[in-house]
């Protein structure tokens, strides 16, 4: 029997003794007495595990509530309704596991329940660490003068070898990306501080976000690896900020966390040396699995970056604290004034509770907190529940469910968890057996906080699970992560999530051809704000994820919607989408020949019973064209306020034949149109414009079921949560992404003749002279993120009721060839492409006018050939050199050319190239990192009078 089973009381026994009554309770002689009537039995902190668990003479502990209906099975069985165990109030310290066994079980009818005697979550508390009670001001000289300046009279300092910890326990070393077994493992994380409830910031550099991007890296010699075409280091050396490693490398124990190579992958690892002088930092292995390199801002995925925790010099907030482990000390700047119990640190380094092998065993109304490990293990089984919890202050996930089936998590709060927050693996995959597993009614926020990918608020492996009426907000990665079959994500809310890292999305899944079955339905997904401009995207369908119907859900604020790459039988009907800045929906083409996924769908019996009749449309997928997203449909949205369609061929398809692989019908959409999507007293509101499909096709959503719902099965009630407001300097880079310019109607006639005349393209309206007024004209001269020319264009923009007029003056460098024949990407030229939507289909047009005088239309972008030659009908083209200064082109293009009906404030995707041959460079309007005629990742020409 462990110290945790007896009170003070148990001193004044004898070794004998305790032997004597140790003897007589197992055997049944001191057996608590609990009648088929009676059905409960009482656990109180003022209690002792020989009582009789009577609310009069309480048991002190789990075990022996668990101990005594072991021993109420053997002697009678269990009674109608099951056992009740009633937890009075109370703080319970948990130093080791509790764990249930198979003999533990309920049985149907007769479950047993642990749970709050009063009914109230937050009365009892599993704790699994101390209270930190004893702070003082810091005095230390040596401490105060690395410590900030400004924190010097408001951080407090504890010893933790007088709080009763002798043995400090250290963060653990997270390596994501190194060792696929140590991913799946629970491992303790280090001494993490929660005042009143809520974990606090290790000190860190940055405060927030990201933190600097590594500018270089030393060449080691027989060390180095190439990663998306850039040079690594494998050892894990950088260079940081000289300014910073000065003050960082009189500092112990600090830790490095970073995506050093691609922001999908972090890693946290203890810092081993920082060269004051050359600002080289040196990191104890294990090292990233993708090496360390150079940042490359020209590639979003690939950019590389890193924080500096656990720094005395940078504890310069409330709410951060330092742990020093060699002195056995903690600082921390509170919030607030410190009250008795308000701070606490977890020292239990395995999980509080352990279920294996029972059924039909629930937790209710019980707060879970202060372990460096997982909060529940539940493996096999049948039938456990945790309802009405609250999950908090974990060092690693919060419930872990593995196998079984029909076990449930229901009306919970989990949040402040070092890693992930649900995990569930259950079912089998080969015979479509579902686990019927289920998550509803709970809210997750604030996890991830150490170990940041791939630790998403709730991921699921195998076959039927249901996830239903939940929220879940701030967290660093996904909100949903799944795989398998058959698993229904339903009335769902999502926000505030994927905000630091990139290729995911809100919903991910990916390299999977076999996933069919799958369900994303009726969830309201909204403010999703990836770190970089390109990044937030609602549902991430990666490397040719199959099978998956994404039905009445409502997408706003967010970059893209939903991204498809390869996928086939991808059903998307009867979404809503508001506010996606770039488009609504990516519909892509990726395929590798040497890619796992035929290999992977060899694993299950595809082509027979019940895989067969449940999936007819993944029988023959190898014998057709698996490298293309066959069987897509996409019908009855409404998408407003952006793009809708952004076809991506990738790896070498075709666009026209990646068009072909969906049935495109009955969708509404405009980019003039605008819809505030929000929540009033609760409820889901907004309003769709009266001349949408929403009066026909479009089926009536049902927003008043979406996310969280009152019911006494709730752990708190109302629940109050924000959005996270957006990176600090996201309007900046939205702004720069996709900039808007005016194309003001026409104040006379413009003569199209290759040469800008001041009094053509002059308008008084502007008020300012012709040339200095923004509004006016714009000017392109980038060549990629921070990267400009001196050899700039100037654009003018005008329209009448039939057609739009363009006019660009071009530099030449004197000192280079001005090449004048009409070749692209040989020959000087400018380029225009436009985002249009024609017969229900997203297609950009793409015109190119050359120095001598000649113009085409091109099909690079994949646009169908009676529609790339409509665009070149009754356009006129002129051109002009004007020495060896500069050269200039007007141009006249119906807007019936183009298939669009010009209105008031339309807003149309548009880019502006121009290419200058003798300095070999692509000069755009804005950098698209990949063919500039991406309107998508450009910016966009409104109409206005």
């Amino acid at each position: 029997m462990s110290d945790s089973c007896l009170d003070d009381r148990s001193e004044k026994y004898t070794g004998r003794m305790c032997a004597v009554f140790f003897l007589l309770f197992v055997t049944g002689f001191l057996c608590p007495s609990i009648s088929r009537a009676g059905e409960s039995i009482y656990v109180s902190i003022s209690g002792h595990d020989f009582n009789d668990g009577k609310k009069e003479t309480p048991l002190r502990t789990l075990e022996g509530a668990r101990d005594a209906i072991r021993q109420l099975r053997r002697k009678t069985g269990l009674p109608d309704g099951g056992v009740t165990v009633l937890i009075e109030k109370g703080v319970y310290r948990r130093t080791q596991t509790f764990v249930l066994q198979k003999e533990d079980s309920g049985e149907p009818g007769k479950p047993i329940v642990y749970r709050s005697a009063s009914g109230n979550v937050t009365d009892v508390s599993l704790n699994g660490g101390i209270v930190l009670g004893n702070w003082k001001s810091v005095i230390d000289k040596s401490v105060l003068k690395v410590m900030p300046e400004l924190a010097r009279e408001k951080v407090l300092v504890e010893d933790l070898v007088e709080a009763g910890i002798s043995d400090v326990p250290d963060f653990n070393p997270y390596c994501n990306w190194t060792d696929d077994h140590r991913r799946q493992q629970i491992n303790p994380n280090g001494l993490w501080l929660s005042f009143k409830g809520q974990a606090m910031r290790l000190a860190s550099w940055p405060n927030q976000g990201w933190g600097d991007y590594i500018r270089n890296i030393p060449y080691i010699e027989g060390k180095m690896i190439t990663f998306r075409g850039q040079p690594a280091n494998t050892l894990g050396q950088f260079y940081v900020n000289q300014e910073r490693a000065q003050k960082w490398a009189q500092e112990k124990e600090l830790w490095c966390r970073g995506y050093f190579a691609v922001t999908y992958a972090d890693d946290n690892q203890q810092v081993k040396s920082i060269d004051p002088k050359t600002g080289l930092i040196e990191l104890f292995p294990p090292y990233h699995h993708y090496g360390y390199k150079k940042d490359n801002p020209n590639h979003d995925g690939a950019r590389s970056t890193y924080t500096i925790a656990n720094a005395l010099s940078e504890l310069d907030e409330p709410g951060e604290f330092r742990v020093d482990r060699e002195n056995g000390k903690i600082y921390f700047w509170p919030p607030e004034e410190i009250r008795d119990g308000d701070a606490q640190v977890p020292l239990m380094s395995e999980p509080l509770i352990e279920v294996h092998k029972a059924s039909y065993i629930t937790f209710h109304g019980i707060t879970i907190e202060n372990a460096r490990s997982a909060g529940i293990i539940i493996d096999k089984g049948s039938d456990v529940g945790i309802e009405k919890c609250i999950l908090r202050n974990l060092g690693n996930i919060g419930v872990k469910i593995t196998g079984g089936e029909n076990h449930f998590i229901r009306g919970c709060d989990i949040h402040d968890l070092s890693a992930g927050g649900v995990s569930i693996v259950g079912g089998n995959r080969q015979t479509l057996t579902p686990c019927n597993h289920t998550v509803d009614n709970t809210h997750i926020y604030r996890i991830g906080l150490w170990e940041r990918t791939y630790r998403p608020g709730i991921g699921v492996n195998g076959v039927g699970a249901k996830i239903t009426h939940c929220l879940l907000n701030d967290l660093p990665h996904t909100a949903y992560l799944f795989r398998g079959n058959d698993h229904r994500f339903e009335y769902n809310e999502i926000h505030s999530v994927a905000r630091q890292t990139t290729e995911v999305g809100a919903i991910y899944t990916g390299r999977d051809w076999a996933s069919y079955g799958n369900e994303i339905h009726f969830n309201y997904i909204h403010d999703i704000y990836g770190p970089i401009a390109s990044y937030g995207l609602g549902v991430h369908l990666d490397d040719a994820a199959s099978g998956i119907s994404i039905y009445g859900n409502i997408f706003s604020r967010m970059r893209n919607a939903i991204a498809l790459y390869g996928g086939r039988s991808i059903k998307i009907k009867n979404n809503l989408f508001a506010g996606c800045t770039q488009c609504a929906l990516i519909l892509g083409y990726r395929y590798t020949p040497q890619h796992q996924l035929a290999e992977k769908l060899r694993r299950f019996p595809y082509k027979t019973k019940p895989w067969s009749t449940k999936y007819p449309e993944l029988v023959n997928v190898l014998e057709e064209t698996p490298e293309y997203p066959e069987h897509g449909v996409v019908t009855n949205n409404i998408s407003l306020g952006g793009m809708f369609i952004n076809w991506r061929q990738g790896d070498g398809g075709e666009i026209n034949r990646l068009k072909k692989c969906f049935e495109i019908s009955s969708n509404d959409w405009s980019a003039i149109k605008t819809l505030e999507v929000g929540r009033t007293n609760s409820l889901i509101s907004f309003n769709l414009p009266e001349d949408s499909v929403q009066y026909s096709s479009f089926k009536k959503l049902p927003t008043g079921k979406i996310g969280l719902y009152k019911s006494a099965l709730r752990a708190t009630w109302p629940v109050v949560n924000q959005v996270s407001p957006k990176p600090d300097d996201w309007q900046k880079r939205d702004a720069e992404s996709h900039p808007v310019v005016n194309a003001v109607f026409a104040n006379g006639t413009i003569k199209i003749d290759g040469e800008i005349s001041e009094n053509e393209w002059h308008d008084d309206r502007f008020k300012e002279t012709w040339g200095e007024n923004p509004n006016d004209h714009f000017v392109v001269n980038k060549m990629g993120v921070g990267k400009t020319t001196p050899l700039s264009s100037t654009v003018r923009i005008r329209h009448d009721d039939s057609s739009l007029y363009v006019a660009v003056k071009s530099m030449i460098d004197p000192k280079k060839t001005f090449d004048t024949s009409a070749q692209w990407g040989r020959s000087d030229a400018v380029e225009l492409a436009f985002g249009v939507n024609v017969k229900k289909t997203f297609c950009i047009l793409i015109l190119r006018g050359y120095p001598k005088g000649e113009f085409e239309s091109s099909d690079e972008a994949g646009t169908p050939t009676d529609l790339v030659e409509k665009a070149a009908e009754g356009v006129v083209y002129r051109a002009s050199v004007n020495g060896m200064e500069s050269w200039s082109c007007e141009w006249k293009i119906p807007f019936d050319s183009l298939g669009i009906k010009p209105a008031q404030d339309m807003v149309i995707p548009f880019n502006v190239t121009v290419r200058q041959s003798g300095r070999k460079q692509w000069v755009m309007w804005c950098p698209t990192r990949t063919h500039s005629w991406r309107v998508d990742l450009a910016g966009q020409l409104m109409l206005v009078k």
